[in-house]
């Protein structure tokens, strides 16, 4: 092992220390609104109720996944729930260390852990609580770090992988979908930058597409096996009317990322 990689870890455990220093307080304090109803959506779930027709939940299943996994082991206690999505959040702040040691070297990589860790903490953000955000960061950054690996040129297993991260993410909170769409937008446009190729580039929307629907059916599956696939038309009446709120802000993004492609093409 290189020393920079030695110097890598062990910077990434003192991170680990440091979460535990800022979060320690705050792992057992009692659930907060949001928290509650995903608690209890997920006592829903594992009693064998649907949850989105017994409870007031706007969010897709993922969340709900989440909140069932402490209680299929006995533990419905608030520091169960936090342990989970503060696991969560740590390998998500070592993805953005390696994202960054990528970029520009192992010292900017360490900087970046050091300060993601309190930034995810700051007054009014309320990121002690095990909320959607606090979840999604994991598959998020994941799906960040795979493309600083393979931006250029990505196997379709590597694709698939991207797709199916990208589905996670997306099925924890629908409303980081523009994140999602400009970061493929961006990567497809690398990618044929460097092999011009119509077939490459359906091979690449193939392979993310392919791993988008996995992503969709696993996480789908539990409820069409118990035959409440029907309960979810209450979340995408939800879906709907914030797609609403939003167009205005998808029409100037769509705009803005058409723009960057040109751009990126002119100077091919």
């Amino acid at each position: 092992m290189s020393k920079k990689k030695l110097i890598f870890i062990l910077a990434g455990a003192g991170v680990a220390l440091l979460a535990i220093i800022l979060r320690w307080n705050s792992l057992n304090i009692p659930l907060i609104r949001d928290e509650g109803e995903y608690a209890y959506s997920a006592w829903l779930l594992l009693k064998g109720i649907p949850p989105y027709l017994n409870s007031f939940l706007q969010k897709p299943p993922l969340i709900i996944y989440s909140y069932a996994l402490p209680q299929l082991f006995g533990l419905i206690k608030p520091w169960a729930f936090r342990f989970l999505a503060y696991l969560f959040v740590l390998v998500a702040t070592f993805f953005t260390g390696l994202i960054v040691k990528k970029e520009y070297g192992t010292r900017a990589g360490i900087y970046a852990m050091l300060l993601f860790t309190p930034m995810v903490l700051l007054p009014h953000l309320e990121q002690f609580t095990a909320n959607t955000e606090m979840f999604l960061l994991l598959p998020l950054m994941a799906l960040c770090y795979l493309y600083t690996l393979k931006r250029e040129n990505a196997s379709f297993g590597y694709l698939f992988l991207a797709g199916f991260l990208g589905g996670i993410t997306l099925l924890y909170k629908p409303t980081v979908a523009p994140i999602l769409i400009f970061l493929f937008i961006v990567w497809l446009v690398e990618i044929y930058k460097k092999n011009p190729s119509f077939y490459n580039s359906a091979k690449v929307l193939g392979g993310w597409f392919l791993g988008a629907i996995v992503s969709a059916i696993l996480s789908l599956g539990y409820f069409w096996h118990q035959d409440h696939l029907h309960s979810l038309l209450n979340i995408l009446q939800f879906v709907w009317l914030l797609l609403e709120r939003v167009q205005i802000f998808c029409l100037i993004l769509v705009r803005s990322l058409s723009l960057l492609g040109e751009c990126l093409l002119l100077t091919h």
